[in-house]
């Protein structure tokens, strides 16, 4: 499987990739997949607030392993002030 999405992923290996990052298990292994196939990665982080101290923490693991990495990362806020519907996530 690694090998069909390195061919399906091979036009973009002089690319930087902009990876969304969660800090949960699918993007963080997406994550360290890219890397460990040397792919250049930046790393987009949303902290929508919604649950709390375990917002805080995704993004906080997100940002550290970005470091750890020695990858750029952005962490963007989701503001309720600033949202353009009722659903923060279409917002």
């Amino acid at each position: 499987m690694e090998k069909e999405w390195l061919e399906h992923l091979a036009p973009y290996h002089n690319h930087t990739l902009i990876l969304g990052c969660s800090g949960g298990v699918d993007s963080m292994t997406l994550l360290h997949f890219l890397v460990d196939t040397k792919f250049e990665v930046h790393v987009v982080h949303v902290n929508y607030h919604q649950r709390g101290k375990d917002s805080d923490e995704d993004q906080f693991l997100v940002e550290e392993t970005a470091k750890r990495l020695k990858l750029k990362c952005s962490v963007f806020h989701y503001s309720e002030e600033q949202a353009t519907s009722t659903n923060f996530q279409e917002s």
